[in-house]
């Protein structure tokens, strides 16, 4: 886990400090391209290393794992609203864990509703 936790949050710095080459990842991607990070091929392997720590969080079974999960799935959907990597999935398994059903619900709703808006 803890391996898992440094490789995610390196790979955060190195992207956050990228200086973008224009081409593979522009400068600044956490505020120039959020919502298409997958459409950029500099961004998958964090993506990717994001998705492999939500996955490190689901074996410790605890709350604070469960809600630190819902935030990281939440902010990748943020980050690639295509969901190219079906982090979506993990969503109607994990609210209702924190008795949140009908947020779950919503959001479910929601998220089927405006993906087929679009950009």
């Amino acid at each position: 886990m803890a391996k898992k936790r440094t490789k995610y949050e390196d790979g955060y710095e190195e992207l956050r400090d990228q200086p973008g080459d224009g081409f593979f990842i522009p400068s600044r991607p956490f505020e120039t391209i959020v919502g298409h990070f997958w459409g950029m091929l500099g961004t998958r392997d964090y993506m990717r290393t994001r998705f492999g720590f939500i996955d490190a969080l689901g074996r410790i079974d605890v709350c604070d794992s469960v809600e630190m999960q819902l935030e990281h799935v939440r902010d990748m959907l943020c980050l690639c609203r295509r969901d190219n990597m079906s982090i979506f999935d993990f969503v109607p398994f994990l609210m209702p864990r924190t008795d949140r059903d009908q947020e779950c619900y919503g959001f479910t709703k929601w998220y089927f509703t405006s993906r087929s808006k679009p950009d």
